[in-house]
């Protein structure tokens, strides 16, 4: 077997059904395999802003990781998912990071203004940016007094960050608030896993702005996605089956 022959057939395959899918055969939501973090995530911003309780946005520790590439800029794409009108008007929203090349374009994002390579200054934003620290542990070094002093109702921690993020979650469960992590790194998930109940692990990182806001072409993707996984999980079980008679 030509494996590098079965790798372009998929990739093939997956571009095909992509185009089917968005310029033919139009895809329901319904379709899609649901996340039940999605569901919490969202009745836990109403409550915390019916509460009137603080929430807290991490976008990472880099924007662009040789290690984990991908997961600073999938942080700032997942960015305007949490900037809802309700978040706007309540003010009780931080978003921060100790990169500061995050910040800007986190700024850029909430401003949704950029020109010339230059940024107007618009009036006070109602969701606040926050660099605290510019390094990773400087910069828990000085959220951890802002997550105590103030009640947090939800803390949502997206990009590429390390196991110090775990301290940060500790405060938020302490004072009854609930966390939604996106964990991309190996260290993250190891220090996150037993302690957060709603955590993205894998591939399922990238898909936080896609299930929260769908629209035709995300569904598309999501579902071709499913359909090659599962394409794949029943190759390989079809091959375990012939290795085993000796037919492979």
């Amino acid at each position: 077997m030509n494996w590098a022959l079965t790798g372009w057939v998929f990739i093939g395959l997956g571009i095909v059904l992509i185009i089917v899918l968005i310029w033919g055969i139009k895809v329901s939501p319904a379709f899609l395999r649901t996340l039940p973090f999605t569901k919490r995530l969202i009745e836990s911003r109403a409550e915390t802003v019916e509460c009137g309780r603080y929430q807290q946005i991490f976008l990472g520790d880099n924007l662009l990781s040789q290690t984990y590439p991908g997961l600073g800029l999938s942080a700032l794409g997942a960015l305007p998912v949490f900037l809802d009108g309700e978040t706007l008007v309540d003010g009780n929203s931080r978003v921060s990071s100790p990169s500061g090349e995050i910040l800007v374009f986190a700024q850029q994002i909430l401003q949704s203004r950029y020109q010339d390579g230059f940024s107007e200054p618009l009036a006070e934003d109602l969701v606040r940016i926050g660099p605290y620290g510019p390094t990773p542990i400087s910069f828990i070094a000085g959220l951890l007094p802002a997550l105590t002093r103030q009640p947090y109702g939800t803390l949502v921690l997206l990009g590429d960050y390390g196991p110090q993020a775990s301290l940060a979650v500790k405060a938020v469960l302490d004072q009854g608030g609930r966390v939604f992590a996106a964990a991309g790194s190996i260290t993250s998930q190891a220090a996150l896993f037993l302690n957060v109940r709603d955590i993205l692990l894998g591939e399922e990182v990238f898909r936080v702005s896609e299930v929260m806001l769908p629209d035709p072409q995300k569904t598309a993707t999501i579902l071709v996605e499913d359909i090659l996984r599962v394409l794949l999980i029943l190759l390989l079980v079809i091959g375990a089956g012939l290795t085993m008679v000796g037919v492979l």
